[in-house]
């Protein structure tokens, strides 16, 4: 089975609040990290190692509205 997810990361304009990190799958549950980032090259370093550590199911696997 394919699995399709989508990483959106962000910042508010005009905020000093840092970058935020979501996973969005397939189904449009997201996983949202807690923390911001420094930077947006962080957020997506967290994104890496967490896929490489826990591998691409476990976006899809998780309740609704989780953050990690």
């Amino acid at each position: 089975m394919e699995l399709t997810i989508r990483v959106e990361i962000c910042r508010i304009a005009d905020s000093d609040g840092g970058w935020s990190l979501e996973v969005i799958d397939q189904e449009n549950t997201s996983t949202v990290w807690d923390s911001t980032f420094v930077a947006d090259e962080e957020a997506y370093r967290e994104f890496s190692c967490t896929l490489e550590r826990e591998g691409i199911r476990s976006f899809a696997e998780r309740p609704t509205g989780r953050t990690h």
